[in-house]
């Protein structure tokens, strides 16, 4: 995977699964009134500080594909959990969207040159960007089925945690 130098790198990061866990023994959870329990996905507060030592924290945005209800949830526990004082990122730099292939939408507007998800769903259509770097970070069986199936492997890093995020994306810059 090569990128063009010349470019400003600009990264997406998902925040369902990706940034805000999903709780195999209760997996309903942010889903329900106990939402601000729910906990981060380990190491995805530190490494994003480590993102934005990278990248700058003018060039970290997350992009979520939810519904209104899910989006003002997911606002509330960015707050709730620090996550904006923790990490650097800024508030304004929080998209969200209601399909998954308008992900690629938001990825080209505001140039951003590596994309994290956790859905081959939808870093399928983020491929179609030139010059993109992308990561499926955890995905489900389905997801990784799907991927697998897809001849797309050597266009995207597969990783299954955080550390290896960080260490991929040191790799790609």
């Amino acid at each position: 995977m090569n990128i063009n130098t010349n470019k400003v790198k600009k990264i997406g990061i998902d925040i369902g699964r990706v940034i805000i866990k999903e709780d195999t023994d209760n997996p309903g959870l942010f889903f329900s009134e106990k939402y601000l329990e729910t906990s981060p996905v380990e190491n995805s507060f530190k490494s994003i500080v480590n993102i934005i030592d990278m990248f700058g924290k003018e060039n970290v945005y997350l992009v979520s594909k939810c519904g209104e209800k899910t989006q003002k949830k997911t606002i509330e526990w960015l707050h709730h959990k620090k996550f904006f004082e923790t990490t650097g990122v800024f508030p304004e730099n929080v998209y969200f969207c209601r399909e998954r292939k308008e992900k690629k939408d938001i990825c080209l507007k505001y140039g951003i040159t590596f994309f994290i998800d956790d859905r081959y769903t939808v870093l399928k259509y983020i491929l179609e960007i030139k010059d993109t770097e992308l990561i499926l970070f955890q995905p489900t069986k389905e997801e990784k089925s799907l991927f697998e199936e897809s001849g797309n492997k050597d266009k995207i890093k597969e990783c299954w945690n955080w550390d290896e995020v960080v260490s991929n994306l040191k790799n790609m810059s």
